[in-house]
Formats: structure tokens, C-alpha cells, sequence
């Protein structure tokens, strides 16, 4: 990387021919290439730019989150809580430490 840096002089060498071309100064340059070389001088420059994109629901309508959680009543949270407590408490019996450390984090 560093040969690099030196032969092009920390990439001047490069500018100044992609400059070149785009000034129709390299023999054999056609359009396309000095269009090329210009789009490339650009990016450098100011950097590529940005694509807007606008994510929407289905036929433009804005797009619907909910929660898996707000579909499960709450016996069925409090067993799957149990359910939790009782993997811990056997975690902790079985003393298998993955298991048993950060126990807040044990998924529902």
C-alpha cells in the first residue's frame, strides 16, 4: 500500500490524469471515457450521491408495526415467565454458567 502511495505521490498522479482525460488531453479519449473520468473526479470530490428512497406499506400506505407480544394474553405470558424461571432454576441446579449468566436476558 505503501509502494502505492509513493509511485502515484499519495494519489496526485492519479488525479492528474483522470483530469487529463476528461480534458480530452489523452490521445484516444472518447467521450464516454472523459464522461468516466469526470463522474470519477466527482466522487472523489464530493462523494457519490445519495439514491432517496421512500419505503412504504402496500399501495403507499405507511407501514404497519405491531408487537409480537400484543397478540399473547397474559396467562399465556405469565406461563411462558414460568416456563423461563424453571429453565433458570434448572440452568442453576445443572450449573452450565452460558446459561445461567445475564438470566434477565433469557428470551420469552
Amino acid at each position: 500500500m505503501r509502494h502505492i502511495k509513493e509511485i502515484t505521490q499519495d494519489g496526485a498522479t492519479i488525479l492528474k490524469f483522470l483530469a487529463s482525460v476528461m480534458d480530452g488531453k489523452v490521445k484516444g479519449a472518447r467521450v464516454t471515457d472523459r464522461v468516466a473520468a469526470a463522474r470519477e473526479l466527482a466522487d472523489r470530490l464530493w462523494g457519490k450521491p445519495v439514491a432517496a428512497v421512500e419505503i412504504t406499506g402496500r399501495d403507499g400506505a405507511p407501514i404497519r408495526t405491531e408487537s409480537i407480544m400484543a397478540h399473547v394474553d397474559t396467562a399465556t405470558l405469565r406461563q411462558l415467565v414460568a416456563l423461563r424461571d424453571q429453565m433458570l432454576a434448572l440452568a442453576m441446579a445443572a450449573q452450565v454458567p452460558e446459561l445461567v449468566e445475564g438470566d434477565d436476558e433469557i428470551p420469552l
